[in-house]
């Protein structure tokens, strides 16, 4: 019989996860366990948040022998667990965050589940990811900032979607933390978690992971060349049709292409469109009213 809650935060990227996360595992949390992510991630071989995130990319079900386990592992904690992976809602190759979660609530269907999801204003958050994900990124979105924005990576900081997301996938009990909390130095668990929270632990967050600024508005960005164009689909594709990728030819038309900067190293300023930041902006209001975000409630 299940007894255990599963408290899953995920994410957004770049909204204070990380210091959530060291947070977490640094606090003597009474009766509630600590699934994941640990910092540093080499810590997280074989956590519940390793496998529930593993299950969600590589289809595993329920009866799969490490989930199996990891779901023992939640049912036999009265307390609940919480674990914190903003990677559910990152898009990657082959396996888009919106896959993901269905996946997810597919695996945890017999788990009692509230999904947490960071609000953070995307003007301020969006630059963020760029950042981080700037060197994975195609050639077209590396030059232009806006183009990202458009594109699937930012769906992250479209709240509305997430939501919808979420209950298209199976997930009912979803609540709102303010990204204001989670830079506020110390914040009682409560706060985050809601009045059903086994536990009112105080946090102690510090600032963890942040991006390399240049001034307040500025964001240090690497060099774009010529070497990008390998990132293209049907330039990979070809590559991998003809047999040449990690080849000794490969890899001496890509140092030359490095050679050929298309735009240097320098600081940005990384504005969203007026457009794009209107919508964002009222898909987070949306938000702020269907997730009842848990620092406002009464």
């Amino acid at each position: 019989m299940t007894t255990g809650k599963l408290y899953l935060h995920i994410g957004p990227p770049k909204t204070a996860t990380t210091s959530l996360q060291i947070a977490l595992q640094e606090t003597n949390l009474r009766g509630l366990h600590y699934g994941g992510t640990f910092q540093p991630r080499d810590h997280n071989v074989g956590s519940l948040a390793q496998t529930l995130h593993k299950a969600s990319c590589e289809r595993l079900a329920a009866d799969d022998p490490d989930v199996r386990a990891a779901l023992d592992d939640v049912s036999n904690v009265l307390g609940g667990v919480i674990l914190s992976k903003e990677t559910f809602l990152v898009e990657q190759r082959g396996c888009p965050f919106p896959e993901k979660l269905r996946r997810l609530a597919t695996v945890l269907a017999d788990i009692p589940t509230v999904v947490l999801v960071t609000l953070r204003d995307p003007t301020e958050g969006l630059p963020s990811p760029y950042q981080e994900l700037f060197n994975g990124l195609p050639l077209t979105e590396k030059l232009s900032f806006a183009r990202f924005c458009h594109g699937p990576r930012a769906r992250c900081y479209n709240y509305t979607f997430v939501y919808e997301s979420l209950i298209q996938a199976g997930f009912r009990d979803i609540r709102g933390i303010e990204f204001h909390d989670l830079t506020a130095g110390q914040v009682p668990l409560s706060r985050l978690l809601g009045h059903d929270a086994p536990t009112d632990a105080i946090l102690t967050l510090g600032r963890a992971n942040a991006g390399a600024k240049n001034g307040p508005d500025k964001r240090t960005l690497p060099p774009v060349s010529l070497k990008s164009i390998g990132g293209i689909r049907p330039i990979r594709s070809l590559l991998d049709r003809m047999g040449l990728r990690g080849t000794t030819l490969h890899r001496y038309a890509a140092a030359t292409l490095d050679r050929i900067r298309l735009r240097p190293g320098d600081a940005r300023q990384l504005r969203l469109p007026a457009h794009i930041a209107d919508r964002l902006d009222t898909h987070l209001a949306d938000a702020r009213t269907r997730l009842q975000p848990i620092g406002t409630r009464q």
